[in-house]
């Protein structure tokens, strides 16, 4: 044949690379074979390149070559522009969302791709979504045979013109120049054919034993050969090889990567290198070598695990590598455009898969199975195998004879399989060695014909005897004539046949005809199997005919000649020898060009019809990994209603489906029609029911019986009815079990589920085969009354016992005998026929297909008289006309309630006078019986348990209402068939517990205490049975002494047994309760506290906190009480990302009072901004616009500021303890909740007042100007914050502590505090280092502080009687912050226990005042208020009362920590050192403390502008406010002065903020107090005017704020930050937004204030009155406060006054500081943050699920780039490494495969239901229902956003774990 230059040279190309790149498949070597395919296609042509690269080929050598990439369709091609007008054939990822319209689609595999549902219109459809397992399923968008109705898309759909997708035309692929479409075609068929030169010589199976000798052969014969490559590869002088290791669904990454390191004595990293690449790319290269030596025992070892190994050279190794990369290019350019033709490249790929291969190598493997195949499935069930076999119910007698290799199926003794030298035998090989170890088969044919049938069963073998009346009665039956003789058999038939058109050396085509009653291809043998048949069964006729279509034809093109080979046919033969990322690409390249274009899809069917019985036995025994398998393409065959008519017709696609099932099951080993053995049962001992691959298998028998023309079929064809009999047969009566009398079966054997299985699904098929029925409309029963017959003549032949020779194990053993009975207890005697059986004795089978099928076929013929109906069923004077009435009788067990059913009267048709049974004396006699089993039951004795009696007795009580029901008679209309009249007057003899009726035994049973849960329908039935005898009724029960009226259930009697019950009840809650106390007893005792029995009651003081919110063993006086808190890390406190304009935008869209409702708004800000705009297309062609909510974007984790939080609190065997004891964690015996400390409540209750501490003794301008010397002399402190030690300050705070005490602390306690002191000797001095103690953590930010300390000897005024009890309470509280890792400014080296009794860390103990307060106010931002009221209203009363307690417990830590034995304690020394630090930070800038020891004192503490002022200002509350007895409202004014410089500062050095982001209006956005609008009336849309004062005085502020900044930096030599080029440009706007910002951050400042000085100073916060409702929250809190307006702070801030001088001052000192190098190491000043002003809020979430499920799909991993689902850390799972690198020790995740959330902290979690509800407002966690589910904001802010802002995940979590039993760890979570 010519070849063509360019040909010529390809091949050269691909024969020559592997030598070019040393046989090392690398990177550039696919770059290379890219480059050289691509050149190739253009013809090796420049001047074509850019029809494939509109911008040019890569210029990079190191550039990847993709069509894709240069033409855009990153997303795929089939969204691209090109793809208008054709299908899509979107390949599903695993785990991608599919969309299926029930409204639009034909059938339930008719699905969408998310773009493409995005794309069209379903709304108000009913839509299911599903998660796809990502084998071979793609999106149905634009084949029109999937949908109903129109389904137009708006990325596919072509409204403009209609194009035929036919035969895949494009008119754009004319214009192409002839000689580059050649180039195409030529280079898509050499690269094909280069596939199949490739993989024709690759090994099959791949656990053939190795040798040196058979791996050099394999080399010789893999060599390419012939004029293609011109001449055979050339012998290398030393040929390399390379060891493959290969995947398996068995072994885990730990095992192999255990093996590999121990074969190859390499280190745990490549060894787990190597493991995760062949569990993701399907095999690995482990070694290359020379040396075949090495590699064979590097191999032996690794085998020793029974993993796959081979040995190639590394040549062909190479080679193979190469096809993955053309693949790889095939599916880059399958979707492309080559110019404006976009379907060219789909065109030709699919022409040249439908052309015969050119054979270029010598073929050594061509054959499927020609060297034998693996057993791979056995290997996973040979336990079960086992198993069975010990059970014993699966020997079958003179039927098969399976000898199964004991070597492999043996256990060891030890459990480990292993010998003592760590070796294992290699099974493979000892088998194939020895042949007598193989499985052998006996066909039923060869039972001993000299053996008499005792037994007297039918014989119904066909071939002994031709002349059986049996078969020809049969075969009559079935409307055949009797059997003609037996064809000679094709001893040949199985003998390499090779029906594959080659080109031979000289170019010439052959094709070998041959008769198409030869089988397509021969089927691969099952190893260690052998059959050794006496003469060959012969099927049943009905097995061997063929579809008229079925055949060879003259003029067949080759394509559609099943009898002959193409390219496409090889590639999916070669399917195993291909590892799963290949198998992967190629079924992909199937799907995205053959399986979008209609004609090609057709043939593709056709042609996978032909292949598809030898891909079963590939599939079903050779399989490494069914998952990646070729056989999962059935899917797109056969729901697509032209190809399933065409394989049903040509290929014969149904019997060969059914047979591959006969056959497995049987023999397990797949064949055609003419191997179907019609004497065979289950191979159990086999492993053929086991097998769970054969399920694929059944859903496709699913799919061919859900379609019409299948359906047709059914009908009128009997032969598939018979040959559906002979499947089910296999399954009838097998399993029988003999019921246990006295013991009850907890586990059933594995044979028994195994085949509940498979009768689970072969009871499908009979249903969905009776479906094929239609109900006739013209009563033409024929077809429906054929199958009736022969259906009812199977199932009576198998249940007369006719074939229980051939089913030995069934539960019939013998042929079936009746017996007569006499009925005459209730009414006159009557005698029956029955089956003779003994129910406990007699083995019985749950297990009945036939009988099922028959049931669903009567259904379906429901409207057949029933005279016809009972003619259809007689056979041989059998008469079943009871037997198919009495199984309809059975009714469903109801427990709780009385139902009472409403039963629908049947008329006419077969089941008219259905319930005419229960009026005969038998059943009546059955209910009597029925009901003496349960009054005869005695608890104590019986060995059955009560509840499954119970149920039984609901039963027969359920029938017995359903029979009084359907009684229709009455005292005027009394018969004597009547089963009211058997209730009351039947009298059998003798009665059963003195009950003489059913009525009197329905009676006794309502009275008995363990079946109480009876009497309620008991009570029914009688009253029905009153309604309609009331006479007999009467007579009934003054017969038998019942008294009518308590059967009433309102009599009397019934009123003393509720009230009873009531007590009952009431007693139990008391021992509940008891048992809380107890609980409770136990838990204070474990705490190891002494609550100090001995304090007497004080009288003084009312405590303002509720007793019922403290938890404590009394809440009196008499004992400690208080509180349990959980003090943690937060990150709660939100920075605002000033680089985001989205953040930033946030600040102007924030509500002027965030005491208002919200809702309308939210979610808030960032969270809101997921929507876009989405184009549908009608089924009318109409576009339309939707909105589209996304998945939103997260707050930043590094913009949080970290500080300490505490929250307060709204007998397993086995658990996980969500509590860490450890950290001195602890449960809440009553809530359940996590808690860490315990709070005391020792002081005196306070009365509420307003003003109170708001109202200051001296003017804030007078103060401010006073002298410091003065404010501070009386106190002790002026001259040291000036320079000049005093050392008697301790005493002074020790006078101050006393003082606290004395006045705040219940007396009686307080009295022990404050007893009379001794003297002290000189002072001891503990030493406090810089350093960092275990787990107390400094931020980077930070130094610890050092604070002054004296060596003086003073008097210690120390009282020595502090309360033991109150001070162990408080050193836990210590401990606890130490132990949770809390930060703190001081930290302490290691010391003995008995130093450590100080109490210390007090400045974190009052900065989690501070931050719990800002905690609970965001937490409350949008909440809406009533009019007048403040924010306190609507705090629930329970977290203000957990902040007063956590207040007052900072203030009483410090004092008694202050009044401790020792003089220079911790508490003292933090103390004095905070003071100094508070006012150096507060009052850096203050002219009088403008000195050298001034500055040096700033450089060791931190700048307020770093810190938060509000938590500043908490932390001064408790420590300089009182210490020198300051107005807090002055301090107030100084940080809410603090808290505007700061908004000011941070926006001077970020102008760019404010103008990048664009300000929103609306009603509920900002409005500016100071934007006044025009009066003028007539201007509809008036502009907003700033009054000039106003503005005049605003930006004076900003200039002058702005100049300290400038000077500040200049004096330090800074980088210029604030110089001219970074400031605003002039005008208004950004003074205007600039204000805007300064209003919303103030706002929160304010609101946190009013609850400080409500819970810390008891301030009661008035009503503000109606009149100012509608003012914005900031006016009405700084009148409440007393604070200036922000006007006024600005004008305050000029002067001529002092006060103004002092306070620019001041500014300008904290801006120094903050500029100033702090010490000589940290030269960088510490950033500014604000805090978050908005509303905060969880990420925004989509409105449907499924879009969550493409994000995850769409995202890959940052770390890696690779799946979500694939962690780089293989130790930790994704959230686990989200939440420590984001969210510290909590994190909320959503599980989207789950659609659940998990709560995660530390190492515990729980899980809880997802915000997203289906359109009935239910969920659906673990997406069972697979309904569209949408997204519930209120679920989701009540259950997520409301937990996560009150800190409430570890009591979610603790409560969850608290209620579980479960050992702990992910396993149980």
């Amino acid at each position: 044949m010519f070849v063509s230059v360019q040909e010529h040279a390809l091949n050269l190309a691909l024969r020559d690379l592997p030598k070019e790149c040393k046989n090392r498949y690398n990177d550039a070597a696919d770059r290379a074979l890219r480059q050289i395919l691509f050149r190739s296609l253009a013809g090796d042509d420049e001047e074509h390149l850019p029809l494939f690269f509109p911008q040019g080929p890569p210029d990079s050598i190191h550039e990847l070559w993709s069509l894709r990439a240069a033409q855009g369709a990153i997303d795929g091609a089939e969204y691209t522009a090109a793809a208008r007008g054709h299908a899509c054939g979107h390949i599903f990822k695993t785990g991608e969302a599919s969309y299926r319209c029930k409204t639009c689609s034909t059938d339930e595999t008719c699905v969408l791709c998310a773009k493409c549902f995005d794309a069209s219109d379903h709304d108000g459809h009913m839509v299911f979504v599903n998660t796809s397992p990502g084998n071979s399923g793609c999106c149905d968008c634009g084949d029109a045979e999937a949908w109903i109705r129109p389904m137009n898309c708006n990325i596919h759909t072509d409204l403009r013109e209609t194009i035929s997708q036919a035969s895949g035309n494009c008119k754009g692929a004319f214009e192409l120049p002839t000689d580059l479409v050649e180039s195409i075609r030529m280079t898509i068929g050499r690269a094909l054919d280069y596939l199949c030169d490739v993989f024709s010589c690759s090994p099959e199976q791949l656990r053939l034993p190795k040798t040196e000798q058979s791996i050099m052969q394999d080399e010789r014969m893999s060599r390419l050969t012939s004029h293609w490559y011109e001449g055979p590869d050339v012998d290398e002088s030393e040929v390399e090889f390379a060891l493959i290791l290969w995947n398996d669904e068995k072994h885990t990454v730990d095992d192999v990567r255990d093996q590999v390191a121990r074969a190859c004595q390499q280190s745990r990293t490549f060894a787990t290198r190597k493991a995760w690449e062949v569990n993701d790319r399907g095999r690995s290269i482990i070694k290359y070598s020379s040396s075949l030596a090495e590699l064979l025992g590097i191999a032996k070892t690794i085998e020793e695990i029974k993993v796959t190994v081979t040995i190639r050279s590394s040549r062909d190794t190479f080679r193979e590598q190469m096809c993955g990369t053309v693949i790889e290019w095939i599916s880059d350019i399958c979707g492309c455009s080559v110019g404006e033709d976009g379907q060219i490249l789909r065109r030709i790929i699919c022409e040249e898969l439908l052309q015969s291969w050119r054979r270029g190598s010598k073929a050594s493997n061509v054959d499927v199975g020609r060297n034998g195949i693996d057993d791979h499935e056995v290997e996973d069930f040979s336990g079960e195998l086992y198993a069975m076999r010990r059970v014993g119910n699966v020997r079958r007698r003179n039927i098969v004879r399976v000898d199964v290799d004991q070597q492999q199926l043996d256990v060891d003794d030890d459990g480990d399989g292993d010998d003592e030298d760590g070796e294992e035998e290699d099974i493979d090989e000892s088998t194939e060695e020895n042949d007598e170890e193989d499985m052998e088969i006996d066909h039923p044919n060869s039972i001993d014909a000299t053996e008499a049938d005792r037994d007297g069963d039918l014989d119904m073998d066909p071939i002994d005897d031709p002349d059986d009346v049996t078969e020809v009665s049969e075969a009559t039956l079935a409307g055949y004539p009797p059997p003609p003789p037996p064809p000679p058999h094709l001893a040949n038939r199985r003998r390499g046949h090779d029906h594959t058109p080659v080109e031979t050396e000289n170019g010439d085509l052959f094709v070998a005809h041959d008769l198409t009653t030869r089988p397509l291809m021969d089927i691969p043998r099952t190893p260690r199997i052998k059959t050794r048949p006496l003469r060959p069964p012969r099927p049943p006729r009905y097995w061997l005919e063929k579809p008229k279509g079925y055949g060879f034809k003259d003029g067949t093109p080759l394509h559609e000649n099943l009898w002959d080979r193409v390219r496409l046919d090889f590639l999916i033969l070669y399917d195993l020898r291909m590892w799963k990322k290949l198998r992967s690409d190629l079924r992909d390249v199937y799907v995205s060009t053959v399986v979008t274009i209609p004609y090609f899809k057709r043939v593709l069917g056709l042609r996978f019809a032909g292949l598809y019985t030898t891909l079963a036995q590939l599939y079903l025994i050779a399989d490494r990994e069914p998952d990646h398998s070729i056989i999962n393409l059935s899917l797109q065959m056969l729901t697509t209603p032209s190809i399933t008519a065409e394989v049903l017709e040509r290929g014969n696609f149904l019997t060969n489906l059914m047979a591959i099932l006969y056959t497995f099951l049987t023999t397990r080993q797949v064949g055609y029609p003419s191997d179907v053995n019609p004497l065979a049962t289950l191979a159990f001992d086999a492993g053929t029911v086991t097998n769970r691959r054969m399920y694929h298998f059944f859903l496709d028998l699913k799919y061919l019986f859900g379609s019409e023309y299948v359906q047709e079929k059914l009908c009128r064809e009997d032969r598939y009815l018979l040959q559906f009999l002979d499947l089910i047969k296999l399954v009838q009566g097998i399993c029988p079990n003999v019921r246990a009398v006295g013991e009850h079966i907890e586990y059933e054997t594995d044979a028994w589920i195994s085949a509940s299985l498979i009768t689970r699904e072969i009871n499908r098929f009979c249903r969905q085969y009776s479906d094929s029925f239609p109900l006739p409309e013209d009563l033409d029963f024929s077809d429906v009354s054929m199958a009736i017959r022969r259906t009812a003549k199977t199932a009576i032949i198998n249940s007369v016992g006719a074939e229980s020779k051939r089913f030995s194990q069934a539960e019939i053993k013998d042929e079936i005998r009746f017996h007569s009975i006499e009925i005459s207890e209730f009414g006159p005697g009557a005698i029956y026929n029955v089956v003779e059986f003994s129910v406990d004795r007699g083995p019985m089978s749950f297990h009945h297909p036939l009988h099922y099928l028959l049931s669903w076929l009567i259904d379906r013929a429901k409207s057949m008289s029933r005279t016809q109906l009972i003619s259809l069923l007689q056979f041989s004077a059998i008469d079943l006309r009871e037997q198919t009435t009495l199984p309809k009788a059975t009714g469903k067990s109801v427990e709780d309630v009385v139902y009472e059913p409403k039963l629908r009267p049947i008329h006419s048709g077969v089941f008219a006078g259905l319930a005419n049974f229960t009026r005969t004396p038998l059943f009546a006699q059955v209910i009597y019986y029925s009901l003496g089993f349960a009054l005869q039951v005695s608890p104590d004795v019986s060995t059955t348990p009560i509840t499954r009696i119970e149920t039984y007795v609901q039963v027969v009580l359920h029938l017995t209402l359903l029979a009084v029901l359907e009684d229709g008679t009455d005292e005027d209309r009394a018969s004597a068939e009547s089963f009211v009249s058997f209730a009351l007057s039947g009298y059998p003899s003798p009665p059963i517990a003195a009950c003489s009726t059913i009525v009197s035994a329905l009676h006794q049973i309502s009275q008995m205490e363990h079946f109480k849960g009876c009497s309620a329908k008991v009570h029914l039935i009688l009253r029905r049975i009153r309604q309609k005898r009331p006479r007999s009724y009467a007579v009934a029960v003054g017969s038998a002494e019942i008294l009518p009226d308590r059967m009433d259930t309102a009599s009397p009697a019934n009123l003393e047994e509720r009230a009873t019950r009531k007590r009952q009840a009431l007693e139990r809650q008391a021992k509940v309760m008891a048992q809380f106390k107890q609980q409770q007893n136990s838990f204070l005792k474990n705490q190891d506290f002494d609550w100090g029995e001995d304090l007497p009651s004080d009288s003084d003081g009312e405590s303002i906190l509720p007793a019922q919110e403290l938890k404590a063993e009394e809440t009196n006086e008499q004992r400690l009480y208080g509180t349990f808190a959980y003090i943690r890390d937060s990150n709660i406190l939100r920075q605002t990302v000033i680089e985001d304009e989205d953040y930033v935008a946030e600040l102007f869209t924030t509500p002027v009072s965030l005491d208002r409702s919200a809702d309308t708004i939210r979610p808030f800000g960032v969270a809101s901004q997921n929507r876009r705009k989405v184009s549908k297309v009608t089924s009318d062609g109409r576009q339309v616009i939707i909105e589209r909510q996304d998945l939103g974007k997260g707050f930043p984790s590094s913009h949080v500021r970290r500080g300490p939080v505490a929250t307060g609190h709204n007998s397993q065997i086995a658990r996980n303890h969500p509590e860490r004891l450890d950290h001195k964690e602890f449960i809440c015996p009553l809530c359940k909740a996590l808690g860490n400390a315990f709070l005391p409540i020792i002081w005196r209750g306070e009365e509420e007042v307003y003003p109170g501490a708001i109202e200051t003794r001296v003017a804030f301008h007078e103060w401010l100007a006073s002298p410091i010397h003065g404010q501070t002399s009386r106190h002790g402190f002026g001259r040291q914050l000036l320079g000049v030690d005093k050392p008697t300050q301790f005493a002074r705070h020790h006078k101050m502590f006393v003082d606290y005490t004395e006045r705040a602390i219940m007396s009686p306690l307080a009295t022990k505090l404050c007893m009379p002191a001794r003297p002290a000797g000189e002072l001891r001095r503990p030493s406090l280092i810089r350093g960092v103690l275990p787990n107390i953590r400094q931020r980077d930010d930070e130094e610890p502080s050092n604070p002054t300390y004296y060596d003086e000897a003073v008097v210690d005024v120390q009282p020595q009687g502090a309360v033991p009890e109150l001070t162990s309470v408080y050193e836990r509280l210590r401990d606890s912050l130490r132990l949770n890792g809390l930060y703190s400014r001081y930290t302490y080296p290691e010391a003995p226990s008995h130093s450590m009794e100080d109490l210390a860390y007090t400045d974190t103990l009052s900065r989690s005042l501070g931050y719990s307060i800002s905690g609970i106010e965001i937490a409350h931002r949008g909440i809406g208020c009533d009019p007048g009221s403040t924010l306190l209203e609507k705090i629930p009363q329970q977290s203000l009362t957990h902040l007063r307690v956590l207040s007052a417990t900072v203030k009483s830590y410090i004092a008694v920590g202050g009044l401790r034995d020792s003089v220079l304690h911790r508490a003292a020394q933090e103390f004095t050192d905070t003071q100094n630090r508070q006012l150096h930070q507060l009052l850096a800038g203050h002219p009088q403390l403008l000195n050298q020891s001034t500055a040096l004192a700033l450089q060791s503490v931190e700048p307020l502008l770093s810190l938060d002022p509000f938590v500043f200002l908490t932390e001064c509350s408790s420590c300089i406010v009182p210490a020198f007895d300051l107005d807090v409202h002055h301090i107030l004014r100084l940080c809410y002065l603090a808290e505007i410089v700061k908004v000011v500062v941070v926006f001077l050095h970020n102008p760019k903020a404010l103008f990048q982001s664009t300000p929103s209006t609306g009603d509920n956005t900002q409005r500016l107090p100071i934007i006044k609008t025009n009066n003028n009336s007539n201007n509809k849309n008036p502009e907003p005017v700033w009054p000039r004062p106003e503005a005049e005085i605003f930006s004076a502020f900003v200039d002058k704020v702005k100049r300290f900044c400038q000077d500040a930096a200049s004096v330090v030599d800074s980088e210029g930050d604030f110089q001219a080029e970074n400031s605003p440009s002039d005008g208004v706007v950004f003074y205007q937004r600039l204000r805007t910002v300064i209003s919303s951050y103030a706002l929160p400042f304010v609101r946190k204030a009013v609850v400080l000085m409500h819970v810390h100073f008891g301030v009661k916060m008035p009503n503000t009155g109606t009149a100012a409702a509608d003012a914005p929250e900031l006016d009405r809190l700084t009148k409440v406060l007393r604070l200036p307006s922000l006007d006024d702070v600005f004008s305050s801030f000029f002067g001529k006054t002092e006060t103004s001088h002092i306070l620019q001052s001041i500014v300008s000192g904290w801006i120094q500081h903050w500029t100033s190098p702090r010490d000589a190491e940290r030269s960088v000043r510490s950033a500014i943050t604000l805090s978050h002003a908005a509303i905060f809020e969880l990420v925004g979430l989509p409105t449907n699920f499924d879009t969550l499920t493409d994000e995850a799909i769409r995202r890959k991993c940052p770390t890696t780039g690779k799946e979500l689902t694939d962690p780089c850390d293989k130790n930790k799972g994704g959230c686990t490494q989200h939440r420590q690198k984001c969210g510290g020790n909590t994190g909320i995740f959503i599980n989207i495969r789950k659609c659940m959330v998990l709560f995660m902290d530390g190492a515990n979690g729980t899980w809880t239901l997802a915000p997203y509800m289906d359109k009935h407002g239910e969920a659906d966690p673990t997406l069972r229902r697979h309904q569209q589910l949408f997204l519930s904001q209120k679920r989701y802010d009540k259950l997520l956003r409301d937990v996560w802002l009150s800190h409430g995940i570890p009591s979610t979590i603790s409560r969850k774990l608290e209620g579980d039993i479960n050992n702990g760890g992910w396993e149980t979570l």
